[in-house]
């Protein structure tokens, strides 16, 4: 799998954005890799989206 690198600059919309991405991946990470279901995705995206 190729190595993805996650720049903060203000640019690419900061490190908000360099957040959201890491959210983003990682949630793919439990629908992909871990197997887990939609409504638990969805689930940790909205917990997620609370503390950010």
């Amino acid at each position: 799998m190729p190595q993805r690198s996650i720049h903060t600059s203000t640019v690419d919309g900061g490190e908000t954005g360099a957040l959201e991405r890491l959210i983003d991946l990682y949630l793919d990470h439990l629908t992909i890799e871990k197997g887990l279901s939609a409504n638990t995705v969805m689930a940790y995206s909205a917990d997620l989206k609370k503390i950010h």
